[in-house]
């Protein structure tokens, strides 16, 4: 009896275990099946909160100076093209030299200015990352010696 008993709970212990791995195994599936997800796309436009976002992180000075530069090159751009529709409809441009001389010398000025613009902002940015890294040094080096403590290194 007590064998018979032995081997119900033995059989009751392995249809358990079974239950159980096949439970697991059906919420591996059903984790499986949500893994891929349909995407949804965004309509609309960036929200203002992200500019403002952006703008904080870069600072003021670097986002007023982007927004400069960008339309200093932009207007540059415009007024090059302009400026060749200008030259390019003028019938004494192609006959007259100092007309011809002009038109370019012009067009070479914009085009120098368009070209300018691009270094400036790598500039800006250079010179941004230098002044970051004077202020870093002074508080990372000179700390110590105003608090007392550079004679800790130097022993």
């Amino acid at each position: 009896m007590e064998e018979e008993a032995a081997s119900i709970r033995s059989k009751d212990s392995v249809r358990l275990q079974a239950t159980s791995k096949e439970d697991e195994e059906a919420e591996v599936v059903k984790a499986g099946k949500n893994l891929i997800e349909e995407e949804k796309a965004a309509v609309g436009g960036v929200k203002w909160a992200v500019y403002f976002y952006y703008a904080k992180s870069v600072g003021l000075y670097m986002t007023i100076g982007s927004i400069l530069l960008y339309a200093g090159f932009t207007g540059f751009q415009v007024g090059s093209s302009i400026w060749l529709s200008t030259w390019s409809t003028d019938p004494m441009a192609s006959t007259d030299i100092p007309t011809r001389n002009k038109y370019l010398s012009v067009y070479g000025v914009l085009g120098l200015l368009q070209v300018s613009y691009p270094f400036c902002y790598v500039a800006m940015h250079v010179l941004k990352l230098a002044f970051c890294e004077i202020i870093t040094e002074r508080v990372l080096c000179l700390r110590p010696f105003r608090l007392g403590l550079a004679s800790f290194f130097y022993e």
